[in-house]
């Protein structure tokens, strides 16, 4: 029997596959399919129209409008690019429809998906973290405009975590400082470098055995280095991925040593 015989074997065996493909799938790679095609009800815009919440957030709803002007300033001025799409913030009041709708990790407290951004509860007693979260997620949303959602997908995680890191005066790296983050580099305790991005094998924290937070500050650490020791081949970098490069062709037009040589002399002087 032909595969393209009949419209209806064909849908049948092709959403066999579909189905096979989400169970086998990472829970992130599942919760990314659940977030893009189950419908996000239940939200109910505030006083700033970018903002959604779901009831019972109330107090996190409305710290969330008035944070995110400030937000979006700073982000804007760490990249030197500004948001020029409409974005939305939904802002959920269970873990589970943090995770299932807005497409994120369970225990996290904020992600960006799609250039929207989805907050977790638990923000609501976690107060003053609430614009430097909102500024890191604003990273993202940013570059996923200037490079599209695709491109994003496959940056490498030490580069636009660390730069969200760094715009945001280290929301996501809470509790390691500089210098812990500095012993555990010198230790040998930390992530390697790549130019190559994965959407299907990022090599995360998990992949160099780090806490997350670790591997975020010495991410941050790393983007630091390479602004002030490289600024003019930093600034052009940014503009190639603001313009829609993908990360390993547009890193290696705009700095002329290997990335494993930069990263080299990083580890000799981290503290700069």
């Amino acid at each position: 029997m032909k595969l393209w015989d009949k419209p209806s074997t064909m849908l049948i065996r092709v959403s066999l596959l579909l189905l096979i493909a989400f169970f086998v799938a990472s829970p992130a790679q599942r919760h990314a399919v659940s977030a893009t095609l189950l419908p996000k009800t239940g939200f109910t815009a505030t006083q700033d129209a970018r903002v959604l919440a779901q009831q019972g957030v109330p107090a996190l709803a409305q710290m969330t409008s008035q944070a995110l002007d400030a937000a979006l300033q700073q982000v804007q001025k760490q990249h030197g690019y500004s948001i020029d799409k409409a974005f939305k913030v939904y802002i959920f009041a269970s873990e589970q429809d943090f995770s299932r709708l807005g497409a994120c990790p369970l225990g996290s407290r904020g992600c960006a998906f799609r250039g929207h951004i989805a907050l977790s509860p638990k923000l609501q007693a976690e107060p003053d973290t609430v614009a430097a979260i909102l500024t890191h997620e604003l990273s993202h949303v940013l570059l996923a405009q200037r490079m599209g959602n695709w491109s994003t997908s496959q940056l490498p995680p030490w580069f636009s975590e660390g730069l969200a890191v760094f715009a945001s005066d280290g929301a996501g790296a809470e509790g390691v400082g500089k210098p812990e983050a500095m012993r555990a580099l010198s230790s040998g305790e930390h992530f390697i470098p790549h130019t190559q991005g994965s959407l299907f094998r990022p090599r995360t924290a998990e992949t160099f055995g780090l806490p997350h937070r670790l591997f975020y500050r010495q991410s941050a650490l790393f983007i630091a280095y390479m602004q002030q020791q490289h600024p003019a081949a930093f600034a052009d970098l940014m503009l190639r991925l603001h313009t829609g490069s993908k990360f390993d062709a547009a890193y290696s037009k705009s700095f002329s040593m290997p990335i494993e040589t930069l990263w080299a002399q990083f580890l000799q002087n981290p503290a700069i």
